[in-house]
């Protein structure tokens, strides 16, 4: 068990190791054990586990100080606010689109409605918005790429979405994704 005597060397280390998930503090248990670990679970699991098989390092957990996923998670939110401007203006508009879609089809499928109360329209704007946010339409459909069931096709999606999210050029990122995927059908077309 790896030990630390600052937060700052326990975030060091967890740096190079993508297991760790969490920073915990401790009460040792023993001389020479220090009062932070990097951990898999979050305190709260680890102190559940030493209740069932208690350590002589650990006395007891103090509870967790740093959640590295969350960090991570809000790190990478921030990066996309930052590199990918109109994005939610844009989901909003596609969600719309869906939204609209749906409770069409809910009011053709419905035999007592005889049209009279038809779902508001989505909004006409998307076009323009695509033409205005095109960063954010190439990370849209990235993330849609992402979303497919083959494999390659997946993971040149999430390739691309990670380069958009890091500012690098959308229709670069974009090019490379379905040369990517155009390779892997004119490699696999015979398989």
């Amino acid at each position: 068990m790896n030990t630390f005597e600052t937060v700052e060397k326990a975030r060091e280390y967890a740096s190079s190791r993508p297991d760790v998930t969490h920073i915990g503090e401790i009460e040792p248990g023993q001389a020479g054990i220090n009062p932070f670990v990097c951990l898999k679970c979050p305190a709260k699991t680890l102190a559940s586990a030493l209740a069932k098989k208690p350590m002589r390092e650990i006395k007891r957990v103090i509870g967790d100080v740093a959640d590295l996923q969350a960090e991570a998670r809000a790190a990478r939110e921030e990066r996309i606010k930052a590199n990918i401007p109109g994005l939610e203006e844009l989901r909003a508009s596609y969600d719309d689109i869906d939204r609209y879609s749906r409770e069409f089809n809910r009011m053709m499928a419905d035999e007592m409605n005889d049209g009279a109360r038809p779902p508001k329209p989505a909004r006409k704007d998307q076009a323009e918005l695509t033409e205005k946010y095109p960063v954010a339409a190439a990370y849209l459909k990235a993330e849609s790429w992402s979303m497919a069931s083959h494999y390659a096709k997946s993971s040149a999606g999430s390739r691309a979405m990670k380069r958009i999210e890091n500012g690098e050029d959308s229709r670069l990122a974009i090019a490379a994704m379905e040369s990517e995927w155009s390779a892997h059908v004119e490699a696999h077309a015979w398989d």
